[in-house]
């Protein structure tokens, strides 16, 4: 069974603060491309998206 820890993980992440940024500006572009019917501002968000997972899966952490 698959149980997580409550404890913080080992080492400071320096860009979560930009991840968490960034996450922020996709979710946004996405969804006033949805509401506007816009499918390039849904890419777009989809896109900024994709530059916060990169940051997540190659940036190593301190």
């Amino acid at each position: 069974m698959f149980r997580p820890s409550r404890k913080p993980p080992d080492g400071n992440d320096p860009f979560v603060v930009w991840k968490v940024r960034i996450f922020a500006l996709g979710a946004a572009l996405a969804l006033a491309g949805i509401a506007f019917g816009n499918s390039w501002v849904v890419w777009g968000g989809v896109a900024v998206l994709g530059v916060g997972l990169a940051l997540r899966l190659f940036v190593p952490r301190d």
